[in-house]
C-alpha cells in the first residue's frame, strides 16, 4: 500500500516556528515557555492548545483528502517528565485519543519521539 500521509507537528509537541501563538514571544521552545510562564500556567496553555489545535474533524477531513497516514511528534515529557525539568506533561491522553480515531477511520500513525533527553539542537 502506497504511503500518503501528513505530519501534525506543532500539536503535542509545539515549536514556535509552527505555533508561535503558544509562545506570545516569551520564549522559543517549550522548556522556556513553562520556565517563563511556570508549571501550572504553563500547562494551562498548552491544555488550551491541545485540546484545540488538531480535532476529529481535522481527522476526517485528512480522510476524505485521500491520505492514509499521520505522523505525530510527542517529547518524550509526555510520559517520562523528571520533577526538577519545567516540561508539564498532559499530552499522552491527547495522544491516545488520536490514535483511537485514526484507527476508526482506517489511518496509520506514526509516533516520533521528536524531543528525547537532552537537547538535540544545541
Amino acid at each position: 500500500e502506497v504511503i500518503r500521509g501528513v505530519n501534525l507537528g506543532g500539536w503535542l509537541l509545539t515549536e514556535q516556528w509552527i505555533t508561535p501563538s503558544v509562545y506570545d514571544s516569551i520564549a522559543d521552545d517549550e522548556w522556556s515557555l513553562c520556565n517563563v510562564l511556570g508549571k501550572k500556567k504553563c500547562l494551562s496553555t498548552l491544555e488550551s492548545h491541545w485540546s484545540s489545535f488538531f480535532t476529529r474533524d481535522d481527522f476526517v477531513d485528512i480522510k476524505a483528502a485521500g491520505l492514509n497516514a499521520l505522523r505525530i511528534p510527542i517529547g518524550y515529557w509526555a510520559v517520562d517528565l523528571k520533577d526538577e525539568e519545567p516540561y508539564v506533561s498532559g499530552q499522552y491522553p491527547y495522544l491516545i485519543q488520536a490514535v483511537q480515531w485514526a484507527q476508526e477511520l482506517g489511518l496509520s500513525v506514526l509516533i516520533d519521539l521528536h524531543g528525547a533527553p537532552g537537547s538535540q539542537n544545541g
